[in-house]
């Protein structure tokens, strides 16, 4: 029995601060504890949408997210936690879980968009004493193979120096109906102590390669296979060093410490960044209380990897931990959400922020999503991870907050591409709207040249990246043409701003640089 109905979107509020700009919706509310959010866009259908929680819930959107229906996965294999949405190309989604005993991999599938699953079918199931965790599943879109891969703890709940951690991978080649025998990917193992090999994920390249990335207790580790799974490099590719090994510590959360999970994307897109593989982590090199995101990227197939990137932009001054990354395969921009202190440098609230990058990882832009902080606190699970999906230019993270210190809620946002990026997304009721800036870069003054493709309305309005209103000139019934306006920057901080142009339904935004 489905339990809870959509919440509906009556208008989106344009305010002063980037909120407006990023319309939060809750997706639910349930009073049983909501943590681990995984979400996936179908990229066939991009209304449609579909996202996983702790436990063993489920939540499907037809609309792009604006509304959403939850209910319960039932299997007759059980169900548990640590869930993660696949989609393949034929419009088919994969629920990925552990079991109630923790020791096999299960796998439900939906043929209607996440509305109902299928009893679901299992990897091999571990022997005793050895227990399977934290699994991470993807579909290649070129082949439709499904691939998963996990972590393998001996004697978990009673270890010593002798046990071991493992990485685990196995292969789909009938739409989740069987599954190849596990293969273990790591040279060096982990031990159970807290120098474990930990949460594996794999991603498919552009030739149908399979890519897995994971960390330990030295840094960042990637693995390739270029015949589906079957064989691997002969030695694990070290893509960073984590200097402060797999765990660190953040104050109000549930769990002793966080742990610096990888993610894995590669460029399927026909961007000029085609095939560049891009792997994320958070991790506390730059001081306990201030964990950091980072990205590497490798643009020979993983064989070689950049210097690490931070990607979160607030100075070395504050917590950012639990990122997931993806990569839109449309236009090859990269997005990263993660929870951020930045804000709140004396207490343990926490905003929800978003970067992105339209330059293969060279830049990135930073902006807070999240309405208003929240409060974790030591008792109150919100998981391990939380999640983000995208595709052309449809931008979906996926957040947990706790609010009143005990009841977790589960949100998304509807992210403004054009606000962010700075790059304008084009109708063709907008091919006759023309802006031009100049200069830019600017010290004093920009003036801005713009073309109205008919008579009415219009608005121009300069906001910095947080949102926050600069300059706005707004007119009620202007004639066709051109206009000029002359915007006196001097005053303002040195940095990137956006340019918006809106009337009669079409929108033009444009970067503006100020010295």
């Amino acid at each position: 029995m489905r339990y809870f109905v959509s919440f509906l979107i009556g208008f989106v509020c344009i305010t002063s601060h980037v909120c407006g700009q990023h319309t939060n919706i809750l997706i639910s509310n349930d009073p049983q504890s909501l943590n681990e959010p995984a979400i996936i866009i179908n990229p066939n259908q991009p209304n449609q949408l579909v996202a996983g929680t702790n436990f063993s819930q489920y939540h499907y959107s037809t609309d792009g997210g604006l509304t959403w229906q939850n209910d319960f996965l039932t299997s007759s294999l059980g169900t548990m936690g640590d869930p993660c949405i696949a989609v393949d190309n034929l419009n088919n989604f994969y629920y990925f879980h552990l079991a109630p005993n923790i020791d096999r991999i299960i796998c439900q599938k939906s043929t209607n968009g996440g509305q109902s699953w299928s009893d679901g079918t299992f990897t091999t199931p571990a022997d005793i004493l050895l227990v399977h965790d934290k699994e991470w599943g993807v579909a290649d879109p070129l082949n439709n193979n499904i691939y998963v891969s996990w972590t393998q703890y001996e004697n978990p709940f009673n270890p010593t120096s002798a046990d071991s951690t493992d990485i685990l991978f196995a292969r789909s080649s009938d739409g989740g109906q069987t599954w190849s025998n596990p293969l273990r990917l790591n040279k060096v193992r982990g031990d159970v102590l807290y120098k474990d090999v930990i949460d594996p994920t794999p991603a498919t390249g552009i030739n149908s390669e399979v890519y897995v990335a994971w960390a330990d207790s030295v840094g960042i580790r990637f693995d390739r296979s270029l015949d589906n799974g079957t064989t691997w490099l002969s030695d694990d590719v070290l893509v960073a060093t984590v200097p402060t090994t797999s765990y660190y510590h953040v104050s109000g959360n549930a769990r002793d410490s966080v742990r610096t999970s990888a993610n894995i994307e590669c460029d399927l897109s026909n961007s000029p960044y085609r095939g560049t593989i891009y792997v994320s982590w958070t991790d506390a090199r730059n001081g306990e209380d201030n964990g950091d995101v980072f990205v590497s990227k490798s643009t020979d197939n993983g064989n070689t990897w950049s210097a690490p990137l931070r990607v979160n932009d607030e100075g070395h001054t504050a917590q950012q931990y639990y990122s997931s990354m993806t990569v839109d395969q449309a236009t090859g921009y990269i997005y990263w959400a993660f929870y951020d202190r930045r804000n709140h440098p004396n207490s343990d609230s926490t905003d929800v922020y978003m970067a992105v990058s339209t330059d293969g990882a060279q830049t990135f832009n930073n902006f807070k999503i999240s309405e208003t902080p929240f409060l974790p606190n030591d008792f109150v699970f919100i998981g391990d991870y939380l999640g983000i999906t995208a595709y052309n230019n449809v931008v979906r993270p996926i957040w947990i907050r706790t609010d009143n210190f005990n009841q977790n809620s589960l949100w998304t946002a509807v992210i403004d591409v054009p606000l962010v990026t700075g790059i304008a997304l084009l109708s063709n009721t907008a091919l006759s709207l023309q802006m031009h800036l100049s200069p830019n870069p600017c010290d004093n003054i920009s003036v801005i040249d713009f073309h109205l493709p008919q008579n009415g309305a219009y608005r121009l309005r300069i906001t910095d990246l947080q949102g926050r209103i600069m300059f706005e000139q707004q007119e009620a019934n202007t004639v066709q043409g051109k206009h000029q306006c002359v915007v006196t920057t001097n005053s303002w901080t040195s940095g990137i701003y956006v340019c918006e142009l809106l009337t009669n339904g079409a929108r033009l935004a444009e970067r503006l640089v100020v010295r």
